[in-house]
């Protein structure tokens, strides 16, 4: 959301919507089209808070893929050791300590992330709590006004879109599907399909090895009950 927005929002929480509407020239006129800023603001803040919130959700899936990738190189590591492989062994490690790095920073900006997107949530609840305080002082204006003129008035109070804090409830469960405008470390890690390559070679081996010492084992057990 703009900063001029979170300004906007934060004036809106801190003013008190009888003493504006006090120090109004035309009460009736100007309380509607405060009613429509601050629904705009509630607006600007439910986008925000659905940003936020898929912001916070693709950083949590980037945890669980570096989190796999430390433990895949870990992994690989340890293999290329068995094999005499320490060159690769260290190639490994250096990805584990990447991916590794990558997940530490993840994690410090995921706590950030659910920071923000708790102060949104109290935004709403405060600017929600505004409006209904806008929309009431709002029809007292007009049944003041309806009595001074002695007639009834066209005009009705703007409507506060209470379906507002529905749609952000409702787009925090499909936030999956939402579109994701910020993208956080992509792909720090990087690829590395040489490194890939040369870990698959060393596995191919290691499994063609294995089969040969199982044919050998047979081997050796037929000649043995040959002999017998």
């Amino acid at each position: 959301m703009a900063k001029g927005a979170f300004g906007r929002i934060a004036d809106i929480i801190r003013a008190d919507v009888d003493d504006v509407i006090s120090r109004m020239e035309d009460p009736k006129k100007m309380i509607g089209q405060m009613i429509l800023e601050m629904e705009d603001s509630v607006n600007e803040a439910i986008t925000a808070g659905v940003r936020a919130v898929a912001n916070e959700k693709l950083m949590e899936r980037r945890i669980n893929e570096y989190s796999d990738e430390v433990v895949r190189w870990a992994d690989k590591a340890q293999k290329a050791v068995a094999a005499g492989e320490d060159e690769m062994a260290r190639r490994a490690l250096k990805q584990k300590m990447v991916a590794a790095e990558a997940l530490e920073s993840l994690k410090t900006s995921k706590v950030e992330a659910e920071a923000v997107t708790n102060q949104l949530k109290n935004q709403l609840d405060k600017l929600k709590t505004k409006l209904q305080e806008a929309r009431s002082q709002q029809r007292t204006v007009i049944a003041k006004h309806q009595v001074a003129q002695r007639g009834t008035l066209g005009s009705h109070p703007s409507p506060v879109r209470e379906d507002a804090f529905q749609r952000f409830d409702e787009l925090r469960h499909k936030v999956e599907q939402a579109e994701i405008t910020a993208e956080f470390y992509e792909d720090v890690a990087g690829k590395q399909p040489a490194l890939e390559a040369d870990f698959e070679k060393m596995e191919r081996k290691q499994r063609v090895e294995e089969e040969l010492r199982k044919l050998k084992g047979k081997t050796t057990g037929s000649k043995q009950k040959d002999n017998s």
